[in-house]
């Protein structure tokens, strides 16, 4: 039996069309996954926007059992919103887990070869990849656009491979 594969995805948005569009598209990423074995958990962190929640309602309806959905009751952070999908996850059984920002789009392929480095080598633990940054009509941004922050987490993947216990 597949263990069931649970993407976190803490949402704080502010109801912006742009933003909403994104979100949008981030879980129809996820809903694209070659491996169907999968649900999202969405960690609402106070969201104070009737928009958002219009569209989580829209995207409950759509995908049923396959999202759950936590909302706050304050504003605690991106951090604590995974650490909530995280346990969550845990109780009802998803041991499986892979982060996924309400921005971020995953590749189709995405799980099947998360889940693949896993079941190649049963030392491995965590997979972490690098990332392409898209701009909002899906084009790869070049490097000299790119916040230096960012780029220098994308420059520090090429170099610091990480790899072992």
């Amino acid at each position: 039996m597949v263990d069931k594969a649970a993407f976190i995805m803490p949402v704080k948005l502010s109801g912006d069309e742009l933003e909403l569009r994104l979100f949008r598209a981030s879980v129809d990423s996820i809903k694209r996954q070659t491996d169907p074995d999968w649900i999202i958990i969405m960690v609402d962190d106070f969201s104070d926007n009737q928009a958002v929640y219009d569209t989580i309602d829209e995207m409950k309806a759509e995908l049923k059992s396959k999202l759950h959905v936590i909302y706050s009751d304050k504003n605690y952070g991106s951090g604590t919103a995974r650490n909530k999908g995280v346990k969550y996850a845990n109780a009802i059984g998803a041991p499986f887990i892979l982060f996924n920002d309400s921005d971020d789009i995953s590749d189709p392929r995405r799980l099947e070869l998360v889940r693949k480095a896993f079941e190649e080598d049963d030392t491995v633990n965590v997979v972490y990849t690098s990332f392409d940054v898209i701009d909002e009509n899906d084009n790869i941004v070049p490097a000299e656009k790119i916040n230096m922050s960012v780029q220098e987490i994308i420059d520090g993947h090429k170099v610091d491979v990480v790899e072992g216990d």
